[in-house]
């Protein structure tokens, strides 16, 4: 196969799959370009807590005015607003919903992998 060298170009990467490297950094643009709404810090404070299913859990925090999320073992993320109680990732594809279960308890519906995992607030 022939290869150009481009002088002062920079690093110089093969792709061994280039279909897949394109499709993640497509995701991660779409990411990006989400669009967030503003939610009244009132209403994000409401959803601060840990979040507990399973073998699974979320810590929910605000900074500043804004919510972040934090997995166990996993570096803490900046939660975006899609409406007053469903919020996105841009790092990853993973969204949160804040619902109120049939007792009132306040839950996080986290959406991701194809999994839906429903946590209830500690």
């Amino acid at each position: 196969a022939q290869r150009d060298v481009v002088i002062n170009a920079g690093d110089l990467v093969q792709l061994e799959q280039p279909d897949i490297v394109m499709e993640k950094l497509t995701n991660f643009v779409d990411r990006q370009e989400r669009i967030a709404v503003d939610v009244p810090i009132d209403v994000l404070q409401s959803y601060v807590g840990t979040y507990t299913a399973r073998d699974r859990g979320l810590t929910v925090m605000l900074d500043g005015n804004h919510l972040m999320a934090q997995a166990p073992g996993q570096a803490t993320a900046q939660l975006f607003a899609e409406s007053r109680t469903k919020f996105f990732f841009r790092t990853s594809d993973a969204e949160v919903e804040f619902s109120k279960d049939s007792a009132g308890r306040l839950r996080a519906v986290i959406y991701q992998d194809g999994e839906t995992i429903k946590a209830t607030r500690m």
